[in-house]
């Protein structure tokens, strides 16, 4: 028999005969439920490649649902961990509409000086909650503790770092690709990017690997020094990049937008007449600044539907292969950024005396 092709009228009744077990057991068994011991499962599958038994996909779902409805008088609780510095956002909305499309209800506990991971294990456990989805941690990389072994685990941007889980993220490597081709397209050569420390590492370097990737492509851009600024002397450092680097545009996020801004306004750079300005994280509804629009709420939704899919299959603990799974966004245009041929030469640039810094 060829194991590629499914035998015709193969059914899980056969399976379960040759392999001496009850069809529910099959049904379990290939689906990798944990209450069926290893030694049954592998007996099962092996069974069913030997008869070349497949499940039929659509039974299988309808099976899932209706075992949902009898076992669940109320929506089955999924939780959405937050730590005490941040604030639910649009991601939550995302993850509330798909949670609530499943079946399901959310949530949200919020980890601080009230609540610490061994409290928020102990109630979990004592609540039979088994799906958690982690929210963005508000340092770059960081991670707490809980007995991850029970829990379907599913974690929204980069932050949470040890352990790996599945997670959810912005493409954020093609976000500064499309906003460097949208300045070319508008005619800039001198585009630059300046992120505060923690915005760089919470994006795992992604935005200045993309940044220096496309310039060098793009003969219709010059590469300026990507400028990293940490929490002190912010102001200072960005205004000295400003005067040496001389961009056209400036590409940021809002982590340190306030600081940029200000130091355009010292030295007299008007945007958007002398100077053109981008944001990686621009308002969806009315954006101040022309840039990019990461779908927050979409990324809950993936979470939330990922997560369910995770508890469907039985799929609990740190996964031995986990996976990313990229959001789109979209470009908005926006008040501080023309073509470059309506702009004039900032007169502070022709002041300074030293050639713009920049490698070709």
């Amino acid at each position: 028999m060829d194991e590629e092709t499914p035998s015709v009228g193969v059914t899980m009744a056969d399976v379960a005969r040759l392999a001496g077990v009850h069809p529910s057991t099959v049904s379990r068994a290939l689906r990798g439920d944990t209450r069926i011991s290893a030694e049954v499962r592998e007996q099962v599958r092996e069974v069913a490649d030997r008869l070349g038994y497949r499940p039929n996909p659509l039974l299988t779902a309808l099976s899932s649902l209706r075992h949902q409805h009898s076992q669940h008088k109320t929506p089955t609780t999924l939780a959405y961990v937050l730590r005490e510095e941040t604030h639910v956002t649009d991601h939550f909305k995302g993850v509330k509409k798909a949670a609530t499309a499943s079946g399901f209800k959310v949530e949200v506990f919020t980890i601080g000086s009230s609540l610490s991971p061994k409290r928020l294990n102990q109630i979990l456990t004592y609540r039979n909650i088994l799906g958690v989805i982690l929210a963005p941690l508000p340092e770059a990389h960081g991670s707490f503790e809980l007995d991850w072994d029970k829990y379907a685990t599913v974690a929204l941007e980069y932050t949470f770092l040890h352990p790996r889980f599945d997670r959810i993220v912005p493409d954020s490597f093609q976000s500064v690709v499309q906003v460097l081709k949208q300045c070319a397209n508008y005619g800039h050569r001198r585009v630059g990017i300046v992120l505060s420390h923690a915005v760089h590492e919470r994006n795992e370097g992604l935005l200045v690997a993309a940044y220096e990737y496309h310039v060098r492509r793009d003969n219709r851009l010059v590469l300026i020094e990507p400028l990293i600024v940490g929490p002190e002397g912010e102001e200072a450092a960005i205004h000295d990049w400003l005067l040496r680097a001389q961009p056209e545009v400036v590409i940021t996020s809002n982590r340190i937008m306030s600081e940029v801004r200000k130091c355009m306004d010292t030295l007299g750079l008007d945007v958007p007449r002398q100077i053109g300005l981008v944001n990686l994280n621009a308002d969806p509804v009315s954006p101040e600044h022309a840039g990019i629009v990461l779908n927050a709420q979409m990324m809950g939704e993936q979470a939330a539907y990922h997560l369910v899919h995770k508890l469907h299959h039985n799929q609990f603990g740190v996964p031995a292969s986990p996976v990313s799974i990229q959001t789109y966004f979209r470009w908005v245009d926006g008040p501080t950024l023309i073509p470059a041929k309506e702009m004039e030469r900032p007169a502070v640039y022709d002041a300074q005396q030293s050639a713009p810094a920049s490698a070709e």
